[in-house]
């Protein structure tokens, strides 16, 4: 497990240990607002709460805040829910939450992005009108869609700032009805305290220097967890990439001019890219039977028929060599299966319970994973009893690891490198001083010198009586890119300096014991064209996303800068801001022909959102079409988009594909077109008259249509 994944479930734990009785909240009936003034404010900002027939209240508290959540609901005549949640200490609106269920018109777009942002200045002024001067608006990256299929509001947000200085976590985000013009969602994140001035931190470019004499830019062999646990068949590329690895976080006292490394105990406030670069890093040891995806009878003949594998006794005897299986332990599960880090690996996964007789103790149990060929052993977990105090210090726990490795892996043993530990934290312990009842070790595989984070060996060793508790061998066969071509230090540094750089900011650090500090920090922001990035392909630099794909082929909104004097600019503009069609970045090539797939894409991404495709094939697009009834003719990828299908397709997918199916009922609105045939008639007198065809003098059925035609009949078709 990297350091990363340990500090987020360090933080989890504190969190819990802090939400729990340890520290007892404030009561209700202590509160210096009152349920009563709780509900007028409520009242008062939301008129709304009239038309709801049911209220409930609850009180909750943490050693921050105090907060009264409120709720508003009816089931007749139509179901919604108002929810609002008050600062019970300022009396602010922190929370609120509307819903109502009725039919959404798909197509009906009543709300502009510039009257949304009015919408939105006015209830900030009416939700926090003392901290308008605080907040600027954060210009986002919202895409505007086409139709209303589960995408009916924008995302406006504020960024909170002290002394000219923005506050990482603080702010006001909002979500607006793009159809009513409703407020849907609203959040206030706001702390108090006292904020460092600015004239003691020292400048950008000694921040600079720290970050790389720290070395705080690594490079390494990168593999997206997202996507090696997608439903692909093949694994991802391995990837040599440069990214902020460091106990900090890549994170600068402004002040002392040090990294800023927090204390077991201590949690910051994170934004969303960190969080999302948290779920990276190597998998957890604790990956039991149940994550591994078990084969069914027919695929375990046939393993056995075509390779030599153990059988399930000598796959047992395997274990035994590492664990001590008591003679009373119950065999519970013993089954082929497919590894879950690597679907081309077939393992036998085994569980024992170890009952206890008459001793009120919880009941012990061990599993383990064998290879199915090589009877390489790639986990195990004992349930142990462990009473007293800890023995070993780190040092002595850290030799008896890596001692383990050398007998169970010799071969791997120096393709290894101990992960700076974090102190190994139990949660209610009283003296954290005293040796710990376990110690985690986390080894990071090195390819040619470089780490592989998403390889490597996880170990628990008991503190009490030296046993290993768990062992997680996660070693899988890859490509890995050479190393000779890749960027130097300097060069890297300055690309990701340049994408992302260093910015004095405040970071609010929480603490255990429910203080909290504001810090005056430089850390990694990155600027407005590439927020997202969260590492730089170590060949050329070019910017990643947490899961290693360019951001160049994100889905943004784009701002085509080809289309002025195009007849369908209007219509070619919304698809942009729609994220739809910019296979060509910046450019849209409005004469260049369609093929039928990058229509098909196009056409999906308009009704549900570009996002919901963009890890989707082509051979998945033309089948989810068919599926919809929108495709019911045989085709290929590759096929130019005619007239005549441009028309089915958008007449099909607006639910108008049976009457059309009738040319009796229709009139040729092109008499002379030979092209015009019974079979097309009714969809090219539709898509005539609803005036989604840009045409002069002819329907052409079986001309090639262009990217610019494409867009124009698209957004007229939601549009009408």
């Amino acid at each position: 497990m990297s350091h990363i994944n340990k500090l987020l479930i360090s933080s989890v734990l504190t969190i819990m240990f802090l939400f729990s009785a340890v520290l007892l909240p404030v009561q209700a009936s202590t509160a210096p607002i009152s349920l009563e003034q709780a509900i007028k404010t409520a009242k008062t900002c939301f008129p709304l709460t009239e038309s709801f027939s049911e209220f409930s209240s609850e009180y909750s508290s943490s050693p921050f805040q105090s907060v009264w959540n409120l709720n508003w609901g009816s089931k007749d005549p139509a179901p919604g829910s108002l929810y609002v949640s008050v600062d019970a200490h300022t009396g602010n609106v922190l929370n609120m939450n509307y819903w109502v269920n009725k039919p959404v018109d798909k197509t009906s777009r009543n709300i502009s992005t510039d009257q949304a942002l009015a919408i939105g200045e006015k209830w900030l002024s009416t939700l926090a009108a003392d901290k308008i001067n605080n907040l600027r608006f954060v210009t986002g990256q919202n895409l505007i869609p086409l139709s209303n299929n589960g995408y009916e509001t924008l995302n406006l947000r504020w960024q909170r700032y002290e002394n000219g200085i923005p506050v990482i976590g603080n702010g006001v985000t909002m979500y607006i009805n793009l159809s009513s013009g409703q407020l849907s969602s609203y959040n206030l994140q706001w702390v108090e305290g006292q904020f460092p001035q600015s004239d003691q931190a020292i400048k950008a470019d000694q921040a600079i220097k720290v970050f790389r004499d720290e070395n705080m830019l690594a490079r390494q062999y990168f593999i997206s967890h997202y996507r090696i646990f997608s439903n692909s068949q093949s694994s991802p590329p391995v990837q040599l990439v440069y990214l902020p690895e460091h106990p900090s976080g890549a994170v600068i006292d402004a002040i002392s001019g040090k990294p800023l490394i927090l204390k077991p105990g201590q949690w910051n406030t994170r934004s969303d890219l960190e969080m999302e670069m948290m779920s990276g890093g190597m998998g957890s040891a604790d990956q039991g039977a149940d994550n591994i995806a078990k084969l069914s009878p027919e695929e375990v003949a046939e393993l056995e028929k075509s390779k030599n594998i153990l059988s399930q006794e000598q796959a047992m005897e395997k274990v035994k060599r590492w664990v001590s299986i008591p003679s009373t332990a119950i065999l519970t599960n013993a089954s082929l299966s497919r590894y879950y880090n690597n679907p081309d690996t077939r393992v036998w996964s085994f569980n024992w319970d170890i009952p206890q007789g008459d001793n009120p103790a919880p009941m012990r149990s061990i599993w383990a994973t064998v290879d199915c060929q090589t009877g390489q052993v790639y986990s195990f977990y004992q349930s142990i009893n462990q009473t007293g105090n800890g023995v070993l210090t780190e040092t002595e726990a850290e030799q008896l690891a890596k001692d383990f490795i050398k007998q169970i892996e010799p071969s791997l043993s120096d393709q290894l490198v101990l992960e700076k530990q974090n102190q190994n934290i139990i949660p209610f312990q009283t003296k954290p001083a005293d040796l710990p009842s376990e110690w985690n070790f986390s080894f990071t595989r090195l390819v040619d010198g470089i780490k592989f984070p998403h390889n490597g060996i996880n170990i628990t060793i008991s503190g009490i009586n030296k046993q290993i508790i768990s062992y997680n061998l996660n070693w899988s066969k890859h490509n890995f890119p050479s190393s000779s071509e890749s960027l130097g230090s300097d060069s890297a540094h300055a690309i990701y300096l340049k994408h992302a750089p260093l910015s004095l900011c405040y970071n609010i650090i929480n603490s255990e014991n429910a203080s909290r500090e504001i810090k005056l920090v430089y850390q990694l922001l990155p600027t407005y064209d590439k927020v997202g990035m969260a590492m730089i392909d170590a060949r050329n630099g070019e910017p990643l996303d947490y899961m290693g794909k360019p951001l160049s082929s994100r889905i943004i909104p784009r701002t085509f800068t080809d289309i002025n004097g195009h007849f369908a600019a209007e219509q070619i503009n919304l698809v942009g801001q729609a994220g739809l069609m910019s296979e060509y970045g910046n450019l849209f090539k409005p004469d260049e022909k369609i093929n039928l797939v990058t229509f098909l894409r196009a056409l999906l991404g308009a009704w549900d959102g570009a996002n919901n495709f963009t890890n989707s094939d082509d051979d998945q697009i033309i089948k989810t079409c068919q599926e919809r009834g929108w495709l019911k003719e045989k085709v290929s990828a590759s096929d130019p988009l005619t007239r005549e299908q441009l028309t089915r397709l958008v007449i099909r997918s607006q639910g108008l594909g049976l009457p059309a199916k009738y040319p009796q009922i229709f009139t040729n609105p092109y008499p002379q077109d030979k092209s015009i045939t019974d079979s097309n008639l009714g969809f090219a007198a539709m898509a005539n008259g609803f005036g989604w065809l840009y045409l002069q003098d002819a329907f052409n059925a079986n001309d090639e249509v262009t990217r610019g035609e494409a867009a124009y009949t698209l957004v007229k078709s939601l549009h009408y």
